[in-house]
């Protein structure tokens, strides 16, 4: 099995802490038992969710997992499209530079920190998979064009 974090985004990372950050400043940290033990938990289910997405590649199966919970599991034989997508849509991707999966009964975006390896591995088990993985911008919105030319 052949397991792949997910890559992280400077710009969506500094976003994600900042604002947890800002929040923290603001209600004043931790001023009793009870608040301390809220940050506590929202640090950590952050940290879970920020350093835990993770993509498994099986001999069949691509299982796309966040933390200990599997958000997904992909027959590989069934993925038929691999595009390149900017999309700042909620996915277990830790970065805006993407890559959007469509197989049999969906799709879904993610961001392998090692992509090259990622698809080479994929395109072993299912040498059928089209894949598109070039900078493209010219379909997103100009928000998504922006936010990719500050990453």
């Amino acid at each position: 099995m052949n397991v792949f974090s997910s890559r992280k985004s400077i710009l969506l990372g500094s976003f994600l802490w900042g604002v947890i950050l800002l929040v923290f400043i603001i209600t004043g940290g931790f001023i009793n038992l009870a608040m301390t033990l809220t940050w506590i938990f929202t640090f950590s289910f952050v940290a879970v969710i920020w350093f835990g997405i993770r993509y498994q590649i099986g001999e069949e199966l691509l299982d796309i997992k966040v933390g200990p919970i599997r958000v997904i599991r992909i027959k590989i034989k069934e993925i038929s499209y691999l595009e390149r997508s900017f999309n700042p849509i909620s996915s277990p991707a830790a970065s805006l530079k993407r890559l959007n999966i469509k197989f049999k009964g969906g799709e879904i975006l993610i961001s392998p920190k090692h992509e090259d390896q990622f698809l080479q591995k994929l395109k072993s088990i299912n040498p059928e998979i089209n894949i598109d993985v070039s900078s493209k911008l010219e379909n997103d919105s100009l928000l998504t064009r922006f936010v990719y030319s500050i990453l």
